[in-house]
């Protein structure tokens, strides 16, 4: 890419308003868009952070407000607007307006900032957030709202924005920046915001990753060698078309407390794993086992689909892996808060692929029935040294550079001139993990165990819009104990309910 194409990838001063920045959105912030457009608002981000003690609204609803406005200041990405280019150019466009008075900036509160009375408890407000609240990215939408809610004895701060402006690591780091001007607001110690001084904050208004790579002189690989499992037939099927007309998704939220926690990484540990591919070979496993029971309610010719292609393909594969890449970024671009921030949306997006045969191992099929059974012989050591080590080198097998992270973004990109719909299109995993939050010192001042008698946050939840079969699977660890979403439309026939549990 010519250096004069890469300026349009930086936020830059328009000629004509003095007001205005903007730049063209690229890569994955490219391809999410163009999803939303085309897929019913996938895969729109939703995070919540449940807090208390609780204040009443006359207190806290201002105090919201003031927050919100000190933290556009210092992260102007979140009062971005989105809009698209006519073909045959084609590009998203992320535009920032710099507020001329503080008139203005209180009309972009009125239009993001939105406290309602209906007392809805985390999951629920999850779920319905995810259903009603969406827009097109080309249609010059702000790129984010915060919604706030009351709970028992406390409330809850949801934001809601455009994938293409925030990934799920960023959301919660939003989340808590958020947390970090409204605790000093509470507390009476805070300067007013009426004091800010528009203009100096765009300053921090990220580049798309893009530019920051080229300008390290990092760039995308050519003739890249493809991996060995990719070329061989993975396992796969139509999704079936659910009997209702009304679209929606379908949500199980599982939380784990602290001790099963804690068992969970101990064993992981004693195994020589990590937990990563532990959660990613559990949720192969759900998987299948439901897919499989699924289809067999449904009857023979639909289970007879499933399980010929279970008998005789060569590879699982999961459609996207996600990892974030903020990290690997040259300074300044590798915190979200600093002077120079990174890009909001950071990461990258690859599928894994393991073999067939060590899923096999674990359930027994009947045709005549039909039905799948677990298969309990040499149960633990088919998990262990068959399952996860193949979850672990199919890791492995990824490479994790900025040079194919570069690649990866390059592909992505293309899809504002051709997006393939049929890769959302298959009943397969998307697997995503926020991280330890605790590690990334996000939330650590409002743990319950801190006391904070300003603000504690009492649980968390996020995840995406999913409006196809793929199934999203998003997990964190907060206060010692872990949460996981998973989400898909109705047609993936994963769920037969919306559901949440404690394991």
């Amino acid at each position: 890419m010519k250096s004069d194409e890469l300026r349009d990838y930086i936020f830059s001063l328009s000629p004509e308003n003095k007001s205005i920045w903007a730049r063209k959105c690229y890569g994955l912030e490219s391809f999410v868009s163009t999803a939303s457009e085309n897929l019913d608002g996938i895969p729109f981000v939703t995070a919540t952070v449940a807090i208390k003690p609780a204040y009443d609204q006359a207190i806290l609803e201002p105090a919201i407000k003031k927050a919100w406005i000190a933290l556009r200041h210092s992260l102007p990405a979140i009062a971005v607007k989105s809009s698209r280019l006519p073909a045959p150019d084609n590009h998203f466009i992320l535009t920032y307006h710099v507020p001329k008075n503080f008139e203005q900036v209180q009309a972009w509160v009125d239009e993001t900032l939105f406290f309602t009375n209906t007392v809805k408890d985390l999951y629920e407000l999850h779920k319905s957030l995810k259903d009603e609240r969406w827009w097109r990215p080309a249609n010059g939408h702000w790129v984010g709202e915060l919604h706030v809610s009351p709970i028992e004895d406390g409330w809850q701060c949801s934001i809601v924005f455009n994938h293409n402006s925030i990934d799920g690591r960023s959301a919660f780091i939003v989340l808590n920046e958020l947390l970090a001007k409204l605790v000093p607001i509470l507390d009476s110690s805070a300067k007013p915001v009426s004091e800010l001084r528009w203009g100096e904050e765009t300053q921090c208004l990220p580049p798309a990753a893009i530019a920051i790579l080229a300008k390290e002189n990092i760039y995308p690989k050519r003739d890249q060698p493809l991996l060995p499992l990719s070329q061989m037939p993975a396992w796969i099927w139509p999704p079936a078309k659910s009997p209702s007309s009304v679209a929606r998704d379908l949500t199980a939220l599982v939380t784990l407390p602290v001790e099963t926690t804690s068992k969970l990484h101990a064993i992981s540990k004693l195994h020589g794993r990590t937990i990563t591919p532990v959660i990613n070979a559990l949720s192969i496993l759900a998987h299948t086992e439901v897919s499989l029971a699924t289809a067999a309610k449904a009857g023979h010719e639909r289970f007879n689909i499933l399980s010929q292609g279970y008998k005789e393909s060569v590879v699982y594969k999961i459609a996207f892996s996600l990892a974030s890449y903020r990290h690997s970024f040259p300074e300044p671009y590798n915190s979200l808060t600093g002077e120079t921030s990174s890009p909001f949306t950071a990461v990258g997006a690859m599928p894994l692929f393991l073999p067939m045969d060590v899923v096999r191992k674990f359930f027994k099929i009947d045709d005549s029935t039909p039905s799948a059974s677990v298969n309990f012989t040499n149960l633990s050591d088919a998990f262990w040294d068959g399952l996860v080590d193949a979850a672990s080198q199919s890791l492995k097998d990824q490479d994790m550079s900025l040079q194919a992270y570069a690649t990866h973004e390059e592909e992505l990109h293309e899809s504002i001139h051709s997006f393939d719909h049929e890769v959302f299109h298959i009943p397969s995993l998307i697997m995503s993990s926020i991280g330890d939050l605790g590690r990334l010192n996000l939330f650590n001042a409002y743990l319950p165990s801190q006391q904070n008698k300003t603000l504690t946050v009492v649980d968390m939840v996020g995840g995406q819009r999913m409006r196809v079969p793929t199934v999203m699977n998003i997990c964190w660890q907060y206060a010692a104990g872990c949460g996981f979403v998973y989400e898909v439309d109705q047609d993936g026939c994963c769920f037969g309910r919306s559901s949440r549990s404690r394991e």
